[in-house]
């Protein structure tokens, strides 16, 4: 049975959409800055969709897909559903290194970047240095959560962010298995304790990572252990870990942000138009079809 639409223009700060996956937890308005760069992308590229925040992963050498997401309020982000062809051109951006302009357009973007979900609750006066941060409820139902490995970062003394759309049944689950002063409150602003913190945790689902390079703080990937779904942004995370190289995680994120293969597109970024189509002129060498 085929996936149903969200709505009948599922996109980027669609209304409805966003309703659709986050109910009642009502997202940031500096997430309205994104709704002229998804402009910029099209909805189709030689005859298959180009499809707002849906993950899945295709193999062989035929394109039936290209997935976009938003990411950090500044950013967009596209990619084709084909796992190994999507790190392949990551790791190439990330090989080709940095560019003086991709630097200066990831720190404007570092500098812009705030949370995606509003927030209720003001920022922790002393804020923990090791976190983990977790999916929200939707990934939990898919066992996205390696509770084994939690339960031992949290005996050396990390602490758990939970996801804004963690429900309250979740929530008390999570202070059963690691203790109620372990956990902090969904509402918790994010972007404060990322910048704190000494070193987080994060899943392959999640865009925190990406914000931990750019902070220029240690992270490491953690997740699933059943691989019972596609985690966002593991081609992403993998072809960080692929590149033998003495740049910096910071350094290698900032050579997608230089490169238009990679998909990645800032609100900072000159003529997004034109790097959209470098990006997916580098697979027209496959063929598309649904």
């Amino acid at each position: 049975m085929p996936l149903e639409p969200l709505s009948n223009d599922e996109w980027v700060n669609d209304v409805t959409t966003h309703l659709g996956k986050s109910g009642a937890t009502l997202r940031s308005k500096a997430n309205e800055r994104l709704t002229a760069l998804g402009a910029a992308i099209p909805r189709s590229h030689r005859g298959v969709p180009v499809e707002y925040d849906i993950t899945y992963n295709d193999t062989g050498n035929v394109v039936r897909g290209y997935k976009m997401t938003d990411l950090m309020t500044t950013c967009l982000w596209t990619a084709i559903c084909m796992e190994v062809h999507c790190v392949n051109s990551l790791m190439w951006c990330i090989e080709q290194g940095p560019t003086e302009e991709g630097m200066e357009v990831m720190r404007k973007t570092a500098e812009a970047s705030t949370d995606k979900y509003r927030q209720l609750t003001l920022p922790l006066k002393d804020p923990p240095k090791k976190i983990i941060i977790i999916p929200g409820s939707n990934l939990m139902l898919k066992r996205a959560l390696d509770i084994p490995r939690m339960k031992r970062l949290v005996e050396e003394g990390c602490v758990i962010k939970p996801h804004p759309i963690t429900n309250g049944l979740d929530m008390a689950n999570l202070k059963r298995i690691f203790g109620e002063k372990n956990v902090l409150r969904p509402t918790q602003a994010l972007y404060p304790l990322i910048r704190e913190a000494e070193k987080l945790w994060v899943g392959g689902n999640s865009e925190s990572g990406i914000v931990s390079m750019m902070y220029q703080k240690p992270y490491s990937v953690i997740g699933t252990v059943n691989g019972l779904y596609v985690p966002t942004y593991v081609a992403f995370y993998k072809a960080m870990a692929s590149v033998p190289s003495s740049l910096s995680d910071h350094e290698k994120l900032g050579a997608l942000f230089s490169h238009p293969e990679s998909g990645l597109l800032s609100i900072f970024h000159e003529n997004p138009e034109e790097r959209m189509k470098k990006f997916f002129a580098q697979y027209d060498k496959f063929e598309h079809r649904r």
